[in-house]
């Protein structure tokens, strides 16, 4: 399944984020290259955090974050 977001912002990360840990495609898109930016950095600790927290497996955080 394919999953377009249109803004990076709280929300749009916190989508992304969830539809990812799924393993669907999802394409952002913001006005903002900064904030494209800044919400790829925040993701990234995000899932992270998570895997610290041993809410996700170092496997499924690697699949994540390879699908930038």
């Amino acid at each position: 399944m394919n999953i377009g977001i249109i803004g990076f912002g709280t929300m749009g990360r916190g989508i992304a984020f969830v539809s990812a840990r799924y393993l669907q495609n999802v394409f952002v898109f913001d006005s903002e290259k900064e904030v494209l930016n800044a919400g790829m950095k925040t993701l990234t600790r995000e899932v992270q955090a998570s895997e610290e927290k041993g809410k996700i497996t170092s496997s499924e955080a690697e699949k994540i974050l390879d699908r930038k």
